[in-house]
């Protein structure tokens, strides 16, 4: 999803901020499109740990954390 979306690098990696501020828009527009596609695939009780986080990226890497040593 994210990467139809065109936002799996907010994902990946820390995505700069542009220096250009037209560029400024598509950057938070990006930003939010991100976390609401991941903060709608997630379980509710998974919520807490990853909704106040301030980036994708944090987000991304908390739900690795949170997940890394269980099993499917």
């Amino acid at each position: 999803m994210l990467d139809r979306n065109r936002v799996k690098n907010f994902a990946l990696k820390v995505v700069a901020i542009s220096v250009d501020p037209n560029d400024n828009d598509k950057y938070e527009e990006a930003m939010v499109r991100a976390k609401c596609i991941i903060l709608d695939r997630v379980k509710d009780h998974v919520v807490p740990h990853i909704a106040e986080k301030e980036m994708t990226f944090l987000m991304w890497e908390a739900l690795k954390n949170l997940y890394q040593h269980t099993s499917v």
